[in-house]
């Protein structure tokens, strides 16, 4: 397995700054709720976003959902009026692929659907860069198992991010390593959510994560009663 040897710490450490120092492009795939926001997350601190979904039409829409997102943070006293036109001009709607193809990280949001979500992996795999970090938000399944629709080349950067609804405002976002994730992904990982205001925690790559599993016992207990 990938992760068998161990890297030094001197080693990981310049690895992680060496990938924060190239973080200058990010893509999402998925304009609804959930990718809209993780997107506006990353336009917020200033990183340019290419957002994706099937169609040009449905990447505008879910771009123009955040104009209403921002007129209430700014309401709330959240976020600065200024910023706004800026942070939307850096959110680049799209329906290619080769969008992704310069891109540094890859966040996917679609729906919780294997097949579609392998799919979408599986056609970026070939498009994007070979050191692109590839990152799944779902809530449910298997990183390890979402994990074999890259090449080997690419298992080794390929982990879970899964962020919180509404992930504008959320802090919280689960890190998870598949099987074969490389540390320095999660370093690298850990460190972007950092970068974008957001509080990470690493978990294993097991059912329901921590969250869920947690709420799932809860609500099993309460039953119970």
């Amino acid at each position: 397995m990938r992760n068998a040897s161990p890297f030094s710490k001197a080693s990981e450490k310049k690895e992680v700054e060496r990938a924060m120092e190239g973080l200058n492009k990010v893509g999402v795939v998925g304009a609804g709720m959930m990718g809209a926001e993780i997107a506006l997350c990353f336009a917020m601190s200033g990183y340019e976003v290419y957002m994706k979904d099937a169609t040009l039409e449905l990447a505008q829409k879910g771009k123009d959902r955040l104009e209403g997102v921002l007129d209430k943070a700014i309401q709330k006293g959240r976020f600065q009026a200024k910023d706004k036109a800026p942070t939307l001009n850096r959110i680049i709607p799209t329906d290619k692929n080769k969008s992704f193809k310069d891109v540094d990280l890859v966040v996917e949001a679609v729906f919780e659907d294997l097949k579609i979500k392998k799919e979408v992996f599986s056609q970026l795999d070939s498009i994007c860069k070979s050191d692109c970090v590839f990152a799944t938000n779902t809530s449910s399944i298997s990183i390890t198992l979402l994990a074999t629709s890259v090449r080997p080349e690419r298992i080794g950067r390929f982990l879970g991010a899964h962020f919180f609804s509404p992930a504008s405002v959320m802090k919280l976002v689960e890190v998870i390593p598949g099987l074969e994730t490389e540390e320095e992904t999660v370093a690298f990982m850990m460190d972007c959510c950092r970068k974008i205001g957001k509080t990470p925690i690493r978990v294993k790559d097991v059912t329901g994560f921590a969250v869920n599993r947690i709420l799932h016992a809860m609500w099993i207990e309460a039953n119970r009663l």
